[in-house]
């Protein structure tokens, strides 16, 4: 059974603790709640301060990005885009309690890497490609960090974190863990994972 707790970890809120570990079954029941696991607690993607969705410039920057990696997926039919709100089970235990999951803002997962047997209305078992993190004003360095961590860690080939404010856009690569690349403006991003990828920041920003 899952009750209310107070706790708070990486300026996210724990909206629920578990006398038992958390299944997919526990996520699946959420309803479209943005709430990830971490450390085997199921945690407010965003603190109890905030909205449970973030502001309007979030949203455009984060649709933009999107509909570009639609298109590029369309056009090489190699996999699929996905938005914000598809929970990925990043890593579980021997007895399938879920240990780690993640919400990125926009994700791209290949058609290699999705099980045949994958029920569509289900969390993802396994980590996306490409995961994209587009920061709003109440996302804490540490946090951003655990995350692309944990992406990585999992088998993520590539980790996105997009900041409007800046407009700047920091990529890391799972095969070059000691480097980041930064992109500003015309200059175009380049990914392994999306080789007909034709996208600058500047584009992103445009809202």
């Amino acid at each position: 059974m899952l009750h209310a707790n107070e706790s708070h970890r990486s300026g996210m809120s724990m909206i629920k603790s578990q006398t038992s570990p958390v299944t997919v079954d526990d996520l699946a029941a959420l309803n479209g709640l943005w709430a990830e696991v971490v450390d085997g607690h199921i945690v407010n993607r965003r603190s109890e301060q905030q909205a449970l969705t973030p502001g309007f410039l979030h949203n455009q920057v984060a649709g933009n990005i999107y509909a570009v990696l639609r298109d590029c997926a369309r056009d090489a039919n190699d996999g699929y885009a996905c938005t914000g709100g598809l929970e990925y089970v990043l890593k579980s235990a021997a007895d399938a309690a879920v240990i780690t999951s993640r919400v990125p803002d926009v994700s791209f997962i290949c058609k290699a890497n999705l099980p045949a047997s994958y029920n569509w209305n289900r969390p993802f078992i396994g980590a996306p490609d490409l995961a994209i993190e587009v920061v709003a004003p109440e996302d804490t360095a540490t946090d951003l960090l655990e995350r692309i961590d944990d992406y990585l860690q999992a088998g993520t080939r590539e980790v996105w974190v997009v900041y409007p404010i800046r407009e700047e856009l920091y990529q890391y690569r799972k095969a070059a863990p000691a480097t980041v690349r930064i992109y500003q403006h015309e200059v175009p991003i380049d990914s392994p994972v999306l080789p007909n990828l034709s996208l600058t920041v500047e584009q992103l920003l445009d809202v």
